[in-house]
This record gives C-alpha cells, sequence and structure tokens, in this order.
C-alpha cells in the first residue's frame, strides 16, 4: 500500500459526482476519481464507492452476459442514453444564480451595463450542463422560486 498517496479530495469527489449523470463524459470524468485509489490499495471514497458498488451489483443480477455488459455501461452513465436527466434543476439553477450574480458584480465594478448577462450566463450553463439554453433558463426560473418557497417555510419555523 502506498503510504504517500491520498485519495482525492471529498469536495472534488462530491462535485464530480452531482454531474455525473448528465453526460458520459462527466461520468468517465467522475469514474477516473476511482483509478488511483485502487491502484494504491487505498479506500476510494464514497459517494465513489457506493455508485461503483451499485453499479457492479446491479449488472451481476442480470441473467446473460449481454445484458450484464448494457447494465454495467447504463448504471455507470456511460451509454447514450436519449432518457438521461438533462440537468438537476436545482444544480443548474444554483450554479446559473453564482455565475449570475458573479457576473453582475464584475460587469458593476468594469462600469459595464448589466444588459446581456443572463444570455452570456445562459449559453455558459447550457454548454457546461449539455441543456439547451431554454432549459437553462427554466431551470433558474424554477431555482429562484423554490428558494422563495424554502425562505418562507425557514421563516415560519422560527416564528414557532
Amino acid at each position: 500500500m502506498n503510504t504517500k498517496f491520498s485519495p482525492p479530495p471529498s469536495a472534488l469527489v462530491h462535485d464530480k459526482f452531482r454531474f455525473c449523470h448528465t453526460s458520459s463524459e462527466n461520468a468517465a470524468e467522475f469514474l477516473k476519481l476511482a483509478i488511483d485509489p485502487l491502484r494504491n490499495g487505498v479506500p476510494v471514497p464514497d459517494p465513489l464507492a457506493t455508485f461503483l458498488a451499485d453499479a457492479i451489483e446491479i449488472a451481476m443480477e442480470k441473467e446473460t452476459q449481454k445484458e450484464k455488459i448494457k447494465t454495467l455501461s447504463d448504471e455507470l452513465y456511460l451509454s447514450a442514453n436519449n432518457t438521461r436527466a438533462k440537468g438537476d434543476w436545482l444544480v443548474v439553477g444554483e450554479d446559473f444564480e453564482e455565475q449570475f450574480e458573479a457576473e453582475i458584480v464584475r460587469r458593476r465594478r468594469n462600469g459595464e451595463k448589466k444588459k446581456g448577462a443572463q444570455t452570456q450566463i445562459k449559453k455558459a450553463i447550457a454548454k457546461k450542463y449539455s441543456i439547451s439554453k431554454s432549459l437553462a433558463r427554466e431551470h433558474w426560473i424554477y431555482w429562484k422560486k423554490a428558494m422563495v418557497e424554502y425562505r418562507k417555510i425557514l421563516d415560519e419555523e422560527d416564528d414557532v
């Protein structure tokens, strides 16, 4: 066992995990995080270890070799799958909001107009999550509405 090796930081693993379902490229980036820990005889960090174990377990329950291979590929999000989730509204919306706010601050600091910031962020988010610009905006709007409702719930709990 290589004692000088340290596994990838937990924050990196969790960040990659949040996006692994959005594309086969993101899934591959997430799975690559297991390579060094496995080679160096150190534990694979969660949620990667659980993700791998679950995928293997589900695939090995299939009867034929062909079904096992297809299922493993699907469970690891490596298959081209037309039903793949198109970005998690919570993840996309939060990322959109953070980038939008940062862009507004940057523009104010540089004396630039705010106009066009939303379009710029929409394009970047759409590309990052492999979704349409309109879906990126819809996720952002849904996220903002959810945050309003969430804050109302927190305020009501504080009043009790």
